[in-house]
Order: structure tokens, then sequence, then C-alpha cells
């Protein structure tokens, strides 16, 4: 028998790639069982093996107005230790893997009791070290900060981001870094011929994510009135005052016909609308701790690349250390449109060049911007950990494997 592996978020099971991907990386050679909070009523594709459960089913709808009160959200917190303390308790897992502060401090307690290794990764990180005040999500960030050095191993996506929490809650461990790379499996090598041809034929702007004022979308809407027969094409998350507010802009510039919102599509549609995209956008504005340090924490631009789609990022350090010498990233400074405009017109103007940044695209992810290339050191600590607390620690065995394709939301 494999050693059994909780993931467990205080959100939805698939919230993050990371979490979808960790699942792929793991199964072949653990028993793993997926935690959430709730779940979108639609299904979800996952490895085989791999169970998915979630505490509730909810409608998705993000929107402020729907946000739940304080006291529903300490309630619903409160529900949740108890859901998934028992399930530690009944299934006695190997070893637990906590997303964030909310899952960490549910789990801490009962595998503190019964000798369970447990693994905190962060994504997001507070822009102010967190205070103690009538706030539920304050509370939990300042007690996760105090308890955090209880956790088996720390894990962040990127090393800025880990330094400065490490100092805010004096952690002398060594973090671990897995960047937001997707896996592999959900991305197939693209059908090259068709997918050339479909972006020979529309040319478009693809902007994948949340959509929101700090993504510059409004400067692309302004790009697009500066170029000749290129959409701009939304796909993700979005607030609907913002989204109106795009839509202006894109009617005053005259393109509202080439500006649209496609909706919120499974992850696995997200990626087929990718692949017929000609160039990928993403440029969030530096305005908190956590989009100052983006580039290995951002997911669509390795989305972007995975498709095989040239990008156009920040033209900001942290990502020129990074990608300066992919060839397939351009870069663009804040705020200025013109220059999205200009940098959209290099990347499509020579077909030859085009085809040749976006296979070298889709091989930078297949060799280095993917999933499994930066798990295995944490593999290897994972592997320590059950071996050393399991009471009996298995042989690890290969499974079949899958080529499902993993559909969290976007």
């Amino acid at each position: 028998m494999r050693p059994l592996i909780f993931q467990a978020a205080f959100n939805k099971p698939d919230h993050y790639i990371t979490q979808v991907s960790a699942a792929y990386s793991l199964c072949d050679e653990f028993e793993v069982r997926v935690y959430g909070l709730d779940c979108v009523p639609e299904p979800m594709d996952w490895p085989d093996g791999v169970e998915v459960i979630t505490m509730r089913t909810i409608p998705d709808d993000d929107q402020p107005e729907n946000w739940p009160s304080p006291l529903k959200s300490l309630l619903t917190f409160a529900q949740y230790c108890q859901w998934i303390a028992r399930e530690i308790k009944v299934r006695r897992p190997a070893l637990v893997y906590a997303y964030e502060n909310h899952a960490f401090l549910a789990c801490l307690a009962p595998c503190r009791r019964y000798e369970i290794p447990l693994i905190l990764h962060r994504h997001e990180l507070e822009t102010e070290p967190p205070k103690l005040n009538f706030s539920f999500g304050q509370q939990i960030a300042y007690a996760a900060g105090k308890l955090a050095r209880f956790a088996d191993a720390l894990v962040f996506p990127e090393p800025g981001r880990a330094a400065i929490y490490c100092e805010r809650i004096r952690y002398r461990g060594t973090p671990f870094m897995v960047p937001n790379f997707p896996h592999v499996i959900p991305f197939p090598e693209p059908d090259w011929d068709a997918c050339l041809a479909a972006r020979a034929a529309r040319p478009s702007v693809m902007f994948r994510g949340s959509i929101h004022r700090a993504a510059s979308v409004l400067e692309a809407i302004d790009a697009i009135a500066e170029l000749d027969g290129v959409r701009l094409d939304l796909f993700g998350h979005h607030y609907q005052d913002h989204l109106e507010e795009c839509d202006k802009r894109a009617r005053d510039r005259g393109v509202g016909d080439r500006v649209e919102y496609r909706g919120r599509p499974s992850y696995q549609q997200a990626n087929a609308e990718t692949r017929k995209a000609s160039v990928g956008l993403a440029m969030v504005l530096p305005e908190t701790t956590g989009t100052k340090n983006l580039a290995l924490a951002s997911g669509k631009i390795w989305e972007y690349a995975a498709c095989g789609l040239p990008i156009i990022v920040p033209d900001v350090p942290h990502y020129r250390d990074l990608l300066n010498d992919e060839c397939w990233v351009f870069y663009a400074p804040f705020g200025d449109a013109g220059a999205i405009a200009e940098q959209v017109r290099d990347i499509l103007h020579d077909p030859e060049r085009y085809e040749r940044i976006a296979r070298a695209a889709r091989l930078a992810f297949e060799r280095r911007y993917n999933y499994d290339a930066v798990m295995g050191p944490l593999t290897q600590k994972i592997r320590t950990l059950i071996g050393t607390c399991a009471q009996a620690p298995a042989e690890p065995k290969v499974a079949s494997g899958s080529q499902n394709n993993a559909s969290p939301e976007l």
C-alpha cells in the first residue's frame, strides 16, 4: 500500500494550478486525496486514482456583494476545522500538504496530535504584517505567522515573497521554492499546423486571469486601437464595474467590435482557446508585495508558454532577470499602450519568425518551466518526512498514470 497524502485547501481544491500539478506529480508514488472547502457544480478531471473531496458545493460567484460576512466566515472555518480534523483522525495520512493559512491552521492540531508531518504552502502574501484586529482574515494570518514554525516544511512560489515572510515570522529554516508552473499532462503538444493557421486567420492578443484595474487591460484596449485587424480576448474572473469600464473604453476608442470578454471557461477550455491566440499578455502593475515579485508566481505566463504563445510582460528587473534570454518574451513599460502595440507588431510582422518563437516558448515549457522540473527537492523532502514519521512506510510504487486534463477554473 502506498503512503497516503492529504492536500488541503480552504477554497476550491483547484484554486491554484499548483494544487492540480502537485497531484499529478505525487500520484505515481503516493495515494493522494484532495480536500477543498467548496467546488462549483462542474465535473473536474484529475489524475486517475486521485480522490477529490469538498465540504460543500456552492454557486461560483465571487463578486464582492456576495462575499460572506465575518461571522459567516468564522462559522464556515469552524465547520471546516471539524471536518478536516475528523478526516485526519479517521484516515491517518502519512503527510498533510496544506495550502495557505486557513488550511494550515485547521490541520495543525490534529497533525500534531497524531504525529503527522505538515507542509505549509504559501502563495499569496499579506502586503503588511498582519495585526490582531476585528478582521477575521487578519486574525487568521496573524495566528498562522505565529505558528508557521511548527510546519515541517514551508513552500513559496518565488524567493521575494519567501524572504519577506521568513523575516516577518523569524523562520530559521530554508523554504522550498516551487514556482507556479503547470504540469505537462494538461498541456499536450499543440497541433502546430492548426494553431498557426488559426492565429494567422484571426490575430489576437489574449489576457487570461483576474480582470481588474491593475492588470493593464485598459492599456491593452488602447493598444488594440493602434493596431489593424488585431483582436483582444479577455478570459477569467472579473469585477463587474471594471468590465463595464473596459467596455466603455473599447467603444470610445472605436474598437468595441475587436474587444471581447469571453467568459470564465473551464481550465481545459481556456487552454484550447489559448492555443488559438497569437500573443499572451501578462502586465500586472506592482501594487502589492505579491505583484512586485510576480514572475515565478504568475500562472498565466507559463500557461501561455505551454500553448506556444509569445508573451508581453512588464519591463521590470525581476522579469528581466528571469526571462531576458528567452526569445519569446517581449517587454513593455507599465501604462504604455504604445509600447504594447509596438511589441504586438514586432511579434506578428514576420510569420516565419513568429513560428520560431512560438515553438521556442513551448520548448522552454517542456524543458524548464513545468512543474516536474522544479518539484524534485520538495518531493524528496516529502519522502524523508514520511519515512521518518510514518510507522510503517510503504515502498513507493509507480502507478499507471493518467492522460486526463486537469480542469480547475480559470
